[in-house]
């Protein structure tokens, strides 16, 4: 590996933050300045504080980016002294926002050093970051310069929705995009590998050559083919994977239009939303807690159509996704029709006098618009989807003018 002198590895670490930092005002970079020797309450107040002052700023700006870098390296501190031991040595190190631990059980399959690329052995002491899994040996540990994934997550909010938006190699100056090597000038030659997901272009030391699906090319292309990543753009789709931030409907509606599975899981997440009405007043719905039960981290399915996260849209593919809704539809059917609360909210059609009670998310209901009544379609089709209920209210609301008008005329 090329050796990069640790002063260099450093300027270009802080390089980012520097020109972000330069947007925040002297008071405010005070105010957390000896955050490393304060007390445990101390640390509390400046939290809240810098809670508040996240909320304050402007969305996407360099003053919350920066402020949720000092956010999480204050939580670091204060775990760190929550779980301070004077018998148990200090384990717990934060370099460049990792939260890095000893790693205690060695994984099963083989792992490598991130900053050095060499294997680490069963007998090697190594360090881990709990939230982006950055694995280091504890001789590369001071060298380590890559900000940690979960900080960037954090800042961006959702992952890079464009295709491989490349700037190419010239605005680069020629160097890695992590750690600022030269990869060509007149005395040699590092062949640059591009990652697909981020559009930069790395050394071989930051690009390893993994591959994973590009969350870009499943939403413009539906495109499931993996494509060479860098290791911090690795790093971050897997912490993407599984969080609902992909409004995938507004980003690219004509999917709807050619992905029939996509129709469906639409149809399947709008009469999940109306049986959860249902079950959202039920007194033995809630004591029960059937929703959380069913869906578990996956609530946001039931509460609305419009978020995916790149892990549905795999399950989408291959069928999955349906099978796991189909599932929970059949969970809250089968509640709805054995409780009598949630039957005591179901529609009588009027039309055909049938005493079997109707939903909105049954097959073959048409339901209004206007006031929510329930009919089945069939009956509804001889009246060209006008609403008998919608109809009677009109007459009544008419009705009672008609009278003040007669009444009048009687005293003229």
């Amino acid at each position: 590996m090329s050796s990069v002198s640790p002063d260099l590895s450093n300027s270009s670490m802080n390089a980012s933050m520097t020109s972000s930092s330069r947007d925040i005002d002297e008071e405010t970079k005070n105010l957390f300045k000896d955050y490393k020797i304060m007390s445990k309450d101390e640390l509390v107040e400046i939290i809240e504080k810098c809670k508040d002052l996240i909320t304050e700023s402007e969305e996407m700006s360099n003053q919350r980016k920066w402020l949720i870098r000092r956010l999480i390296d204050l939580r670091y501190r204060f775990a760190h002294i929550n779980a301070l031991r004077e018998d148990i040595p200090d384990d717990d190190i934060s370099i460049a926002h990792h939260n890095f631990k000893i790693l205690k059980q060695y994984p099963s399959k083989r792992i490598f050093c991130d900053f050095c690329t060499n294997i680490i052995w069963m007998f090697q002491q190594c360090y881990s970051c709990v939230q982006c899994y950055y694995f280091v040996h504890t001789k590369c540990l001071k060298y380590v310069t890559r900000t940690c994934a979960h900080v960037i997550v954090s800042e961006k909010g959702r992952p890079e929705f464009r295709i491989c938006p490349e700037i190419g190699l010239s605005m680069q100056m020629y160097r890695c995009a992590e750690c600022k090597i030269q990869l060509m000038n007149k005395h040699c030659y590092l062949q640059p590998r591009q990652c697909f997901y981020s559009g930069l272009f790395y050394c071989k030391n930051c690009h390893w050559n993994d591959y994973s699906i590009i969350p870009g090319n499943i939403i413009h292309n539906w495109d499931f083919e993996q494509r060479a990543v860098s290791r911090s753009s690795l790093q971050e789709i897997n912490l993407f994977y599984e969080r609902p931030v992909i409004k995938l409907e507004e980003m690219n509606p004509k999917l709807f239009v050619f992905v029939q599975k996509l129709v469906n899981i639409r149809q399947k997440r709008t009469s999940l939303m109306e049986m959860k009405r249902y079950l959202d007043v039920c007194k033995f719905a809630l004591k029960n807690k059937i929703v959380d039960n069913v869906t578990g981290s996956r609530r946001y399915l039931v509460q609305s159509t419009e978020f995916y996260s790149v892990y549905d849209m795999v399950c989408a593919e291959n069928s999955s996704l349906t099978d796991y809704l189909n599932e929970i539809i059949k969970q809250f059917k089968s509640h709805i029709a054995k409780c009598e609360i949630c039957k005591g909210q179901g529609f009588i059609c009027e039309l055909c006098g049938q005493n079997e009670p109707i939903y909105p998310f049954n097959e073959g209901v048409h339901k209004c618009d206007t006031c929510s009544a329930c009919f089945h379609r069939s009956c509804m089709m001889g009246l060209q989807k006008r609403c008998p209920r919608c109809e009677r209210l009109k007459e009544k609301k008419i009705s009672p003018k008609k009278s003040n008008q007669k009444d009048l005329i009687e005293n003229d």
